[in-house]
Protein backbone atom coordinates (compact mmCIF):
# COMPACT_ATOMS: atom_id res chain seq x y z
CA UNK A 1 0.00 0.00 0.00
CA UNK A 2 1.32 3.30 -1.09
CA UNK A 3 0.75 6.59 0.66
CA UNK A 4 -0.28 9.47 -1.44
CA UNK A 5 1.67 12.68 -1.18
CA UNK A 6 -1.24 14.99 -1.62
CA UNK A 7 -1.04 16.91 1.68
CA UNK A 8 2.57 16.17 2.66
CA UNK A 9 4.24 17.67 -0.39
CA UNK A 10 4.53 21.22 0.93
CA UNK A 11 5.25 20.14 4.49
CA UNK A 12 7.83 17.63 3.29
CA UNK A 13 9.55 20.31 1.23
CA UNK A 14 9.77 22.59 4.26
CA UNK A 15 11.19 19.78 6.40
CA UNK A 16 13.78 18.92 3.72
CA UNK A 17 14.69 22.58 3.43
CA UNK A 18 15.12 22.85 7.20
CA UNK A 19 17.16 19.63 7.42
CA UNK A 20 19.41 20.67 4.54
CA UNK A 21 19.89 24.39 5.24
CA UNK A 22 19.91 24.60 9.02
CA UNK A 23 23.07 22.56 9.77
CA UNK A 24 25.33 24.70 7.50
CA UNK A 25 23.73 27.87 8.87
CA UNK A 26 24.23 26.60 12.42
CA UNK A 27 27.90 25.78 11.69
CA UNK A 28 28.38 29.21 10.09
CA UNK A 29 26.84 30.85 13.15
CA UNK A 30 29.16 28.92 15.51
CA UNK A 31 32.25 29.87 13.46
CA UNK A 32 31.16 33.51 13.31
CA UNK A 33 30.51 33.57 17.04
CA UNK A 34 33.88 31.99 17.81
CA UNK A 35 35.72 34.48 15.59
CA UNK A 36 33.99 37.35 17.36
CA UNK A 37 34.96 35.91 20.74
CA UNK A 38 38.60 35.67 19.62
CA UNK A 39 38.48 39.25 18.31
CA UNK A 40 37.08 40.43 21.64
CA UNK A 41 39.85 38.56 23.50
CA UNK A 42 42.47 40.36 21.39
CA UNK A 43 40.78 43.68 22.06
CA UNK A 44 40.67 42.89 25.78
CA UNK A 45 44.40 42.08 25.74
CA UNK A 46 45.17 45.39 24.04
CA UNK A 47 43.07 47.26 26.58
CA UNK A 48 44.80 45.49 29.48
CA UNK A 49 48.20 46.45 28.06
CA UNK A 50 46.98 50.03 27.67
CA UNK A 51 45.77 50.01 31.28
CA UNK A 52 49.18 48.81 32.50
CA UNK A 53 50.89 51.55 30.45
CA UNK A 54 48.56 54.21 31.85
CA UNK A 55 49.21 53.02 35.41
CA UNK A 56 52.97 53.28 34.80
CA UNK A 57 52.53 56.76 33.32
CA UNK A 58 50.48 57.76 36.36
CA UNK A 59 53.22 56.54 38.71
CA UNK A 60 55.87 58.46 36.75
CA UNK A 61 53.76 61.62 36.86
CA UNK A 62 53.22 61.24 40.59
CA UNK A 63 56.98 60.87 41.08
CA UNK A 64 57.61 64.02 39.03
CA UNK A 65 54.94 65.86 41.02
CA UNK A 66 56.60 64.80 44.26
CA UNK A 67 59.97 65.98 42.96
CA UNK A 68 58.60 69.38 41.94
CA UNK A 69 56.66 69.73 45.14
CA UNK A 70 59.72 68.93 47.21
CA UNK A 71 61.78 71.58 45.36
CA UNK A 72 59.05 74.12 46.04
CA UNK A 73 59.03 73.03 49.66
CA UNK A 74 62.78 73.57 49.96
CA UNK A 75 62.42 77.05 48.45
CA UNK A 76 59.57 77.87 50.83
CA UNK A 77 61.51 76.71 53.88
CA UNK A 78 64.64 78.57 52.75
CA UNK A 79 62.79 81.84 52.23
CA UNK A 80 60.33 81.76 55.12
CA UNK A 81 61.89 79.68 57.89
CA UNK A 82 65.59 80.36 57.31
CA UNK A 83 65.21 83.92 56.03
CA UNK A 84 67.26 83.38 52.88
CA UNK A 85 66.62 85.84 50.05
CA UNK A 86 67.98 86.56 46.61
CA UNK A 87 70.83 89.10 46.75
CA UNK A 88 70.36 92.63 45.40
CA UNK A 89 72.57 94.04 42.63
CA UNK A 90 74.72 95.91 45.13
CA UNK A 91 75.60 92.70 46.97
CA UNK A 92 76.72 90.78 43.89
CA UNK A 93 80.42 90.62 43.05
CA UNK A 94 81.28 89.96 39.45
CA UNK A 95 84.43 87.93 38.92
CA UNK A 96 86.29 88.48 35.70
CA UNK A 97 87.30 85.22 34.08
CA UNK A 98 91.03 84.71 33.98
CA UNK A 99 92.98 83.51 31.01
CA UNK A 100 93.49 80.25 32.74
CA UNK A 101 96.65 78.32 33.30
CA UNK A 102 99.18 78.77 30.51
CA UNK A 103 102.54 77.08 30.14
CA UNK A 104 105.69 79.06 30.87
CA UNK A 105 107.98 79.78 27.99
CA UNK A 106 111.48 78.60 28.36
CA UNK A 107 114.41 79.55 26.28
CA UNK A 108 117.04 82.19 25.77
CA UNK A 109 114.75 84.72 24.12
CA UNK A 110 113.49 87.48 26.32
CA UNK A 111 109.84 87.77 27.07
CA UNK A 112 108.09 90.60 25.39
Amino acid sequence: MRHSRGGNGFLGAIIKFILICLPPLFIFFIIWLRSNVVAMEYELGKLQNRKIQLIQDKQELLAKKAQITSAMRVKYVAQNDLGLTYPSRQKVFYVRPSAGVTPYRTGLKSRE
